[in-house]
């Protein structure tokens, strides 16, 4: 009887611990770091331009360009600054201020079909 009592508290007891690190109701899964999203990131988004396709192909932050928008993608993408598309960046989003010029492609890219 002794016995059972003894195998019993200690089963409670490290059920008690068990439990106590997790609360109930709450996950320990974490989020995986490989599915970053920078929705709902606050960037800093400036306006891509083509016009020295030598130097820079695939588009470019002027020198002396200022942010024209402080905010996450889905303000960026409410600017009517760009047609939807896929093809071409239009606006670029940094998390800190770039050296300009830059053809860095920066944290996000707002798309467009038509080239700016």
């Amino acid at each position: 009887m002794k016995r059972l009592l003894l195998t019993g508290s200690l089963i409670m007891a490290a059920a008690t611990l068990s439990f106590a690190g997790n609360p109930k109701g709450e996950s320990k899964t974490e989020t995986p770091t490989e599915a970053k999203s920078t929705a709902g990131q606050t960037l800093q988004w400036y306006i891509v331009s083509y016009d020295n396709p030598s130097v820079y192909p695939n588009g470019y932050i002027k020198s002396g360009s200022a942010a024209i928008l402080t905010g996450d993608k889905n303000d960026a993408e409410q600017l009517d600054e760009c047609p939807n598309g896929a093809n071409y960046d239009c606006l670029r989003g940094f998390a800190s201020a770039p050296s300009l010029p830059t053809g860095n492609a920066g944290t996000d890219q707002v798309k467009t079909d038509v080239q700016p």
